[in-house]
């Protein structure tokens, strides 16, 4: 897992600042736009969907102004610790649950409207979309006891995979001095991880806590 992304030189060979943001993202549990006609466990183990996804996330946002200063191109990771599965092997009569660290990771180009007013000049509107990665993790990977055989031996089942998926975003946001807040919106797969058109919104607030100058 990786939580600083490698940024490569020439996507920022321009005359001004790179700059970094840590913050604090809030996520909230997501919303399916569609009528689910089904329900299933596509991943064959069992978790707790609001656990999962209602959580929250330390942030860090590295950007660069490109396109006449307009624009900033932006690589954005997450990172947080939290429920990630259940799974039967050590306790015959429940479940014992299992946490993980977890990262996201996205390319985001965000559009910056800076006011004309000049009593307004460190205030601007942001508005922008990206793609990344989301649910980073070590995966899961298990002997899960589900019975017992006719010789009363625990009956055990291989069970692994992962819970991460790519994701489309769009961001909406505001920026004051060093501050910046936004709403972000995921589409994602549904809280069973099922194929229905979802949204997993975001509120993040960051601050812009070293510029780094390029020669």
């Amino acid at each position: 897992m990786i939580l600083f992304m490698v940024i490569p030189t020439q996507v920022f060979a321009q005359k001004n600042n790179i700059r970094m943001q840590i913050g604090i993202a809030k996520r909230f549990f997501p919303l399916t736009l569609e009528n689910k006609s089904f329900t299933t466990n596509p991943r064959g183990i069992y978790f707790n969907s609001h656990r999962q996804f209602a959580n929250y996330n330390l942030s860090l946002d590295i950007s660069k102004k490109i396109i006449k200063q307009k624009f900033d191109l932006q690589i954005s990771n997450y990172l947080r610790y939290g429920h990630n599965h259940y799974q039967r092997n050590y306790v015959p009569d429940g479940y014992e649950e299992v946490k993980k660290i977890k990262s996201d990771h996205f390319i985001d180009m965000v559009y910056n409207w800076k006011l004309k007013k000049s009593k307004w000049k460190n205030f601007s509107f942001l508005i922008g979309a990206g793609v990344g990665l989301m649910n980073v993790n070590s995966g899961y990977s298990f002997q899960e006891a589900i019975g017992t055989d006719s010789a009363g031996n625990p009956y055990k089942i291989p069970v692994h995979g992962n819970f991460k998926f790519s994701a489309p975003r769009i961001i909406i946001g505001a920026q004051a001095n060093r501050f910046r807040v936004f709403l972000i919106l995921h589409g994602t797969p549904d809280d069973n991880y099922e194929p229905y058109l979802t949204i997993w919104p975001e509120v993040k607030l960051s601050y812009s806590f070293l510029q780094v100058k390029l020669r």
